[in-house]
């Protein structure tokens, strides 16, 4: 028997019918859009000297740092690096673009009476240029924003209401226009499944639909050999990374990976510049907000 229903109903044989969360639909025109040659790899990184640094830092500026901007801001400066990781094949030309701009999710809460949370794509843009400091208070700004008046939410909304057809056709465009495509999804891919408090490892291979995308996993602790093979206690970073092979090749995925290691474990950008820098946005909040008085709360 087929039921025929427009709105939420339950049901007593033990279901729920409601309506199919349009946003979705964006998610499963992009996870068409994969790119059919994609490479996979993961590795681990030792993480303590950096975690560390950021308690450091955090205890220094009195404001919370992401690991997710850390990782992220490595990443880019990797990634700067290996120019085909910023280019976009165009029939017989090779769009290279000059930084890298990566799309990342990040969490948001809707307007509505429930406050909702939703996984919100972000670019940050020109972020191999952009310092760690720049990027963790840019994310943190972007998760406090509201979602309704977020642009690309407005327009990802606007397009999973249009006809099936019609949004394969645009999503199609889109994939294939590389300034479109770094405008929409930046030019690099990056997310996260950090899972604080779950002290095992996690690794995810995710959908790439840049030349590469890389996937922060779970932090957690494992024992790894000291300079005398002695096993210690240690903080781990799963990562992995996917690459279109069409573009880059595995001595290079090797590079970058060797790159973004060195990066992170150096606890890169996680200085006095950072502290420096961080106090100055700071203060330049509290005093907008001060200028801004009760109404611009």
């Amino acid at each position: 028997m087929v039921r025929h229903l427009n709105k939420a109903q339950n049901s007593s044989d033990g279901f729920t019918i409601s309506p199919w969360p349009v946003l979705r639909n964006s998610i499963v025109h992009t996870c068409d859009s994969a790119r059919p040659h994609t490479v996979y790899g993961s590795t681990q990184i030792d993480f303590t000297d950096a975690y560390e640094r950021i308690l450091e830092v955090r205890r220094a500026t009195r404001v919370a740092v992401s690991i997710h901007a850390f990782v992220l801001g490595c990443v880019a400066k990797a990634a700067t690096e290996f120019p085909m990781l910023r280019s976009h094949r165009q029939g017989k030309n090779l769009v290279r673009f000059d930084t890298v701009d990566v799309g990342t999710i990040i969490d948001q809460f809707a307007s509505d009476a429930m406050r909702t949370r939703l996984p919100v794509l972000y670019i940050v843009r020109d972020a191999d240029r952009k310092s760690i400091a720049q990027i963790n208070w840019e994310l943190r700004a972007a998760a406090r924003r509201d979602l309704g008046q977020d642009p690309m939410m407005k327009f990802r909304r606007r397009l999973s209401r249009l006809p099936q057809l019609a949004q394969k056709v645009i999503f199609r465009r889109l994939m294939n226009d590389p300034w479109k495509h770094r405008q929409v999804f930046g030019t690099f891919g990056f997310t996260s499944i950090q899972s604080p408090g779950y002290n095992h490892p996690a690794h995810a291979f995710v959908t790439n639909i840049c030349n590469g995308t890389v996937a922060m996993g779970n932090l957690h602790q494992s024992f790894l050999p000291d300079a005398e093979g002695r096993p210690v206690l240690r903080r781990v970073l799963d990562i992995s990374g996917a690459f279109d092979h069409d573009y880059i090749d595995g001595m290079l995925i090797m590079a970058f990976g060797r790159l973004v290691t060195k990066l992170i474990m150096g606890g890169y950008g996680l200085d006095e510049e950072f502290i420096r820098e961080t106090r100055e946005l700071a203060s330049a909040e509290k005093a907008a907000k001060m200028t801004q008085g009760p109404e611009g709360k």
